[in-house]
């Protein structure tokens, strides 16, 4: 840990209460450099105490501390997957989360209108306005956890597999990339789908649960999600050959998927996925370990977690 301590002129103690919650692998090659310009910023700001990740669920642990400690804020720099496990340790809490963006996808912070840049997203995250957003409950055999931003099960947990693997990629070209590769072994398995209101047994090719607009380093999955409504936006893509993955990605990217044949969109409160032993299954961009789990419950904890944005009209 190392302490920033020196406090300028328009940095009150409220944000000297801070921990920075620092990802040493995120965003890959270009990730350095961005945690670069990020730390040199936050320490001229005096932000707070700096604390590196040592692994997966690091990040959990330190932010449940924080908010034990009634620090007003926790500032992750990292990228979709390090901002879920910190708000695993924050959500139903008062402290706030700031996000920096310096990982692969970052599309938590598309939905939420956070810069690239990352001085500006310092600023935001340092002194920007108050959101609070839902986080989402996931539970099956063995597995109690939070994701804020997409679950996926099926092909695009594989595409997240696949993406793992790609080193040198980022961004939107990351996922596409890796969609090619994924589409050579998928199948599509018979899956049940439950909301409150409705079910669905069929083959599919995935099954996305959003929470924000994005994912996938920019695809529009679901244009009408709103991390704050208290709904998820589900999307339902039936099994489809490995030709017209290749012809529907255009649409995903843009968005515009809503009105094809294969898919199924709706809105609800909770969610039951329940598929065969196997099926991939990611969290905000990470691969989940199911542990063999083949029933997954979902379900939306309104408003659970507060988040640093842009002030209006900044």
């Amino acid at each position: 840990m190392s302490d920033l301590t020196c406090r300028p002129a328009g940095i009150t103690m409220r944000e000297m209460s801070a921990l920075v919650v620092v990802n040493p692998v995120a965003g890959r090659a270009k990730g350095a450099k961005l945690r670069q310009q990020a730390l040199a910023f936050l320490k001229q700001q005096a932000a707070g105490e700096v604390v590196e990740t040592s692994g997966p669920g690091a990040a959990t642990g330190l932010a449940r501390a924080a908010a034990k400690e009634s620090r007003e804020l926790v500032v992750a720099v990292g990228g979709d997957g390090t901002w879920r496990e910190t708000a695993a340790g924050l959500a139903g809490s008062e402290t706030a989360l700031g996000l920096i963006p310096v990982g692969s996808g970052n599309d938590l912070c598309r939905t939420l209108g956070i810069p690239k840049d990352i001085r500006a997203a310092c600023r935001v995250a340092l002194a920007g306005g108050l959101r609070r957003l839902d986080a989402v409950r996931l539970q099956a055999q063995g597995i109690d956890t939070l994701f804020i931003n997409a679950a996926g099960f099926g092909f695009d947990a594989a595409v997240a597999a696949e993406a793992m693997k790609l080193k040198h990629l980022r961004g939107l070209m990351l996922y596409v990339v890796a969609v090619l590769r994924a589409v050579k072994h998928y199948d599509c398995p018979e899956t049940v789908i439950r909301t409150p209101e409705q079910e669905w047994r069929k083959p599919v090719l995935l099954v996305a649960a959003a929470n924000g607009k994005f994912y996938g380093g920019g695809m529009k999955m679901a244009p009408a999600a709103e991390p704050d409504d208290g709904l998820l936006e589900v999307c339902i893509i039936d099994a489809v050959s490995r030709r017209r993955i290749y012809q529907c990605l255009p649409s995903f990217i843009r968005g515009t998927h809503l009105t094809l044949p294969e898919v199924t969109m709706v809105r609800a409160q909770s969610l039951v996925v329940e598929t065969r032993a196997g099926m991939p299954v990611q969290l905000d961009g990470d691969r989940l370990d199911t542990g063999g789990a083949t029933r997954f419950e979902l379900t939306v904890l309104p408003r659970a977690l507060g988040v640093r944005v842009p002030q209006p009209g900044h």
